[in-house]
């Protein structure tokens, strides 16, 4: 939004505490220069004067209210420094409107106002995640008051390479970065960053488009057709020599786009380096983690829950507790697929189209096979006809080396996910909790089976023969029982449902815990490795009904 804008107008009529937002009063939203990102507001640029002025056809304060909500990500950047800082107001619920930051598709750091319209600056600390991919993302979510966020001004401690361009060649910039030659003084300048990752690959998405022809026209249907760039794709963890883009199809009738990464290396869960033996060890990280480290189980800052855990891998391998270089060698160019989703187009009551349909840009999910290895190329070559795929491994080596090898995937869970990235049980309450799943209404008129798994992170399972034996004995000696169950299976979506669970045993004891208590929760391909993906993973809290101090409460030798 162009200026100034909530600092004219009223602030919700009095709504809220004095200290924090007064009596409707306005507020300035402390921006840096001409623009901030508001969602409250709708004051835009003027285009046709090259955006140095407001829109003649918005006055000072227009707005446009609570109620839209969306989200704004920014294109894959290699974290080089360690600091990242940046403005933020507007309103306050960490679960509705906020700023997080990816790490190689994982939600890691996030930061969101305090319900005031003015920015403070926030710092990220981005130490551990140096030479991980990162991508900014701006997350309005709600429609109640407050429900906006405004933020401005991203700056990094490390050269962008968006200085000092001084020579160009065919308009872009030959040093590698810097100002974008202008046609004329009124163009918006734009910058070029340095080419950071050669090689990590891209792919291009275009439409054709063809205006509607009067009844009399005569000519060739297509004589009127133009292609138009829809899209530019990147992976979320791009890296140097990935050769992400090798092999692309897509199934325009589904909006579902499978794109292959045959060099890139293969990864453990939290994209931690791997073991030899990768289909048999998610992470080369032992679980549960130590005490000290429960804070990096949440996203920093808010608190607020991740379904993953990358903070504590970085810190991990930052403190050389995890073997980077001895582990990656086995697995270099071992390959991957990226799936990505359209969003449809939104239509109005008279069928017009209210907005275009258009790709989303970050993966929906990340795949590769179970007994994945180094140089097998998976994504070679990829063939896609509805939610079947078939992809090719050039350098597989399961019957010859290098004889190269096919692998067929149904890939119908594209349409499940976790309803929560979070689910919560109080020990001595909750016996058994039920995680639920639910998949996209319109593709409910079928069965579709999807494995489940779950593993520790701080909290502690057992398997069912230890879990069947310590329920077995009272509540009061049950040392070393563990929290949880182990649960691994498959559960089923019925014709017509859109909902289904499956549940997990929690352990009640006298244990007083002294940490935060987590189990991860991952989707799986049947009989497959666990898919990647915000959708696919979830985490349970297991809070701790046991108090120090309290009347029945111990300290037990297998507690944590």
């Amino acid at each position: 939004t162009y200026g100034d804008a909530s600092k004219y107008r009223p602030v919700y009529e009095g709504y809220g505490s004095n200290a924090a937002h007064p009596e409707g009063n306005p507020q300035t939203s402390h921006l840096v220069g001409n623009y901030y990102i508001g969602t409250f507001e709708k004051r835009p640029g003027d285009k046709d004067n090259g955006y140095l002025t407001p829109s003649p056809d918005y006055g000072i304060g227009s707005t446009q209210g609570d109620e839209p909500t969306g989200t704004l990500t920014s294109e894959p950047f290699l974290c080089l420094g360690e600091r990242i800082s940046f403005r933020i107001g507007g309103g306050c619920n960490h679960l509705k409107v906020y700023v997080e930051l990816l790490v190689d598709g994982y939600p890691s750091l996030r930061a969101t106002g305090k319900c005031n319209e003015g920015m403070e600056i926030v710092h990220w600390d981005v130490s551990t995640f140096i030479n991980r991919s990162c991508q900014i993302r701006i997350v309005d979510n709600g429609s109640k008051q407050w429900d906006h966020i405004n933020v401005d001004h991203f700056d990094f401690d490390w050269e962008l390479g968006n200085r000092g361009c001084f020579s160009n060649n065919f308009g872009q910039c030959s040093v590698g970065g810097g100002a974008l030659p202008k046609k004329n003084q009124l163009d918006k300048q734009h910058y070029t960053g340095r080419e950071e990752t050669p090689t990590s690959g891209a792919a291009y998405f275009f439409i054709r488009e063809c205006p509607p022809k009067p009844f009399d026209d005569m000519s060739p249907s297509n004589s009127n057709c133009s292609w138009t760039e829809q899209e530019r794709i990147v992976a979320s963890d791009k890296r140097r020599g990935n050769l992400f883009g090798i092999s692309v199809d897509i199934d325009h009738e589904h909006g579902i786009a499978i794109i292959g990464s045959a060099n890139s290396p293969a990864y453990g869960y939290y994209n931690d380096p791997i073991f030899v033996q990768s289909h048999s060890n998610l992470t080369t990280v032992n679980m549960p983690i130590p005490e000290n480290l429960q804070d990096l189980m949440r996203s920093g800052g808010t608190y607020s829950a991740t379904g993953g855990n990358l903070r504590v891998i970085d810190y991990l391998i930052r403190q050389d507790h995890v073997p980077v270089k001895e582990q990656m060698r086995y697995a270099e160019q071992a390959g991957s697929i990226y799936v990505f989703i359209r969003e449809p187009a939104e239509m109005g009551p008279s069928g017009e189209v209210i907005r275009k349909s258009f790709w989303k840009t970050t993966e929906d999910s990340k795949v590769a096979p179970p007994d994945i290895a180094a140089r097998d190329h998976f994504g070679f070559s990829v063939a896609l006809d509805g939610t079947t795929a078939v992809i090719g491994a050039t350098g597989d080596d399961s019957f010859a080396k290098n004889g190269g090898g096919a692998f067929l995937y149904d890939m119908e869970w594209i349409r499940v996910k976790f309803s929560k990235v979070e689910f919560v049980a109080l020990e001595g309450s909750d016996h058994v909790v039920k995680i639920f799943l639910e998949r996209d209404m319109l593709w409910s008129n079928s069965t579709l089976t999807i494995g489940y798994s779950t593993s520790d992170l701080s909290a502690i399972g057992v398997d069912a023969s230890k879990f069947e034996e310590c329920l077995q004995t009272t509540v009061s000696q049950r040392d070393g029982c563990g929290d949880y169950e182990q649960a691994a299976g498959e559960v089923t979506f019925e014709e017509g449902e859109e909902h289904t669970y499956f549940i997990i045993r929690v352990m009640d004891d006298h244990c007083t815990e002294r940490r935060l208590e987590y189990v991860q929760l991952n989707l799986h391909q049947l009989g497959g490795s666990p898919l990647r993906g915000e959708n696919y993973r979830a985490q349970l809290r297991i809070d701790d009904d046991d108090w120090q101090g309290g009347y029945f409460s111990r300290n037990c030798t297998w507690s944590i």
